[in-house]
């Protein structure tokens, strides 16, 4: 975590004014404040939140964080460790985190989550859901009961949430779009698998893969789009079973948390040569594929902040009612490659 030491360093003042205008103590000229605020987000500091909590008497609540199964999926691992990492930072508060794991997206599965967690008396969730009708629909009728939720990872619109934070998944399509402009030099003849038909930031990323091919102008062709439902030997089956139906694809997208699953296919089929790969993330396996050469690159979305900042402003407002400035926050769209790991 940074410090005011840290940030009086950065904006060039001495660390009393940069606690003055933290503390709100005031007596500091509204340029000099602005750029100590400015090197504050910039470094994302983050003051001591636990014990202002305890000075108002605020302490004990129950945070649900409602995710997908990681054993099944290594992403929503990294996601898990983050919201830990934000309960360490607030521990003095006696913030109480628990997790409830979706075992699939089934929009039954999601509601049922949903309402264990109210029934168990959360004082706020986080979930990673669909955008299925139903689940915006409880998430909206969950927020107006009095309880403050954060969709994460996966974006919802319009369910009344107290805010987002997780990819804007339009610019990560647009991403891979110019990651695959500049790997493929040949004419595109493109595979495409999805997790979820159903989750509103994989269709969003399809959308801007395509809204960036065509606007680079180069012939490209889509031979398939498959839903492998996040599960790495689903995965495995739908790559090898569609790569040999379409032997003439010779780029792969994978929006799905199973990448590992698609690659492991690919090596099985000992193809004369190996499609350029585009996915997300940077799990174990992913890093295992970049290194053999399988994955031409994968997009980060910082999926131990996603966790971490999603409890940290749940606490902010149940603590202090704190209101995000900002509804939606975004994780950066960066781009691994082998040479950068």
């Amino acid at each position: 975590m940074a410090t005011m030491m840290e940030i009086a360093r950065l904006a060039g003042v001495s660390r009393g004014t940069v606690d003055r205008v933290i503390n709100g103590r005031g007596g500091v000229g509204p340029e000099t404040t602005e750029r100590i605020l400015r090197a504050a987000a910039q470094l994302e500091y983050s003051p001591n939140k636990a014990a202002r909590a305890l000075s108002s008497g605020k302490r004990n609540f129950l945070i649900e964080f409602i995710l997908f199964n990681p054993g099944k999926a290594r992403y929503y691992l990294d996601i898990r460790q983050g919201a830990l990492s934000a309960v360490e930072e607030l521990q003095a508060s006696d913030v109480i985190l628990k997790f409830r794991y979706l075992e699939n997206w089934s929009e039954q599965e999601i509601l049922t989550r949903l309402n264990e967690a109210v029934a168990d008396g959360a004082a706020g969730i986080a979930v990673f859901a669909t955008s299925a009708p139903a689940v915006v629909e409880r998430i909206r009728e969950i927020t107006q009961s009095g309880i403050p939720v954060m969709t994460v990872g996966s974006e919802i619109p319009e369910c009344g949430q107290l805010g987002f934070v997780g990819s804007n998944a339009y610019r990560a399509g647009r991403t891979a779009a110019g990651l695959i402009h500049l790997i493929q030099r040949q004419e595109i003849h493109l595979g495409v698998i999805l997790g979820f038909r159903s989750r509103f930031y994989h269709n969003r990323r399809l959308t801007g893969l395509t809204a960036g091919l065509e606007e680079q102008g180069r012939p490209w062709s889509l031979s398939f789009v498959e839903c492998s439902n996040d599960d790495e030997f689903d995965c495995f089956d739908i790559v090898k079973e569609q790569m040999l139906l379409h032997p003439e694809v010779n780029t792969l997208f994978l929006s799905t948390s199973s990448s590992y699953g698609a690659c492991r296919a690919l090596e099985r089929l000992k193809l004369p040569k190996l499609p350029k790969v585009v996915c997300y993330d940077k799990t174990p396996g992913i890093r295992e594929m970049l290194q053999k050469g399988v994955i031409s690159a994968t997009i980060g979305q910082e999926p131990v902040r996603q966790g971490r900042k999603a409890v940290l402003m749940l606490f902010d407002y149940l603590a202090f009612g704190a209101v995000p400035r900002e509804k939606k926050i975004y994780t950066e769209n960066k781009i691994i490659i082998q040479e950068n790991l």
